[in-house]
């Protein structure tokens, strides 16, 4: 079984952002300026301390490893992996909800409950990790039903662990959650990308990737 979605946590935090740049990424992917090295390597350091988070769990199955870019498959995968193991430890699980599809970096089942750990190479809580997260827990709570803990892992000193459950904050953003995935389904559904000037969300909370475009495009019109 395939799932079909139309948003993901990074989509979903990119229209939070600018929802041009939402359109546009489905759209007009050729458009986008390519990372530059700096923003590589602070990639590359997220990737290292996921891992080492993810040490902790020996036991852990990674779906990447198992069905590396198949993303389609990831949730049906995940489900039969959950109701034929009653402890179990999940890289990239795959939930899909309300057309939106997440791969959670740790899933932890426990007998019924389920906790779930977000890892963010950030030592603060910012509001963009916080939609991230917030979105993540729509679909999981409508998906594994008895959540135990949903937790965002952040850095300290020395690659130290600052490990905080956020589920009770998660669940007061659940209606601004809902609200906004209607409506940025309803923008992926337009026919043209939505009349955006350029503005603070250029830059804010990441240089966007279609910034050289609508540079071009404000040109191009005289805007």
């Amino acid at each position: 079984m395939f799932a079909k979605h139309l948003l993901s946590k990074s989509t979903f935090v990119r229209g939070i952002q600018c929802e041009k740049s939402l359109y546009l990424n489905r759209y007009k992917p050729k458009e986008k300026t390519p990372h530059d090295s700096v923003t590589m390597d602070l990639f590359n350091k997220g990737r290292d301390f996921e891992s080492l988070f993810k040490a902790q769990f020996p036991e852990g199955i990674d779906l990447s490893v198992k069905l590396g870019k198949l993303i389609s498959k990831y949730p049906s995968y995940t489900e039969t992996l959950l109701e034929n193991n009653t402890n179990i430890t999940l890289f990239e699980a795959g939930l899909v909800h309300d057309d939106v599809l997440i791969l959670t970096d740790v899933l932890h089942k426990e007998g019924q409950e389920f906790s779930i750990y977000e890892i963010k190479l950030s030592r603060t809580l910012s509001d963009t990790i916080k939609w991230d997260m917030a979105l993540q827990y729509h679909v999981c709570k409508s998906v594994l039903k008895n959540i135990k803990a949903f937790n965002v892992v952040l850095r300290e000193d020395d690659n130290k662990f600052n490990t905080i459950n956020l589920k009770d904050e998660l669940e007061a953003r659940q209606t601004e959650v809902q609200d906004n995935i209607l409506k940025f389904k309803s923008i992926l559904a337009a026919k043209s990308e939505p009349p955006i000037p350029m503005g603070p969300q250029c830059n804010k909370p990441y240089t966007c990737e279609f910034k050289a475009y609508c540079e071009r495009s404000a040109g191009l019109f005289g805007l």
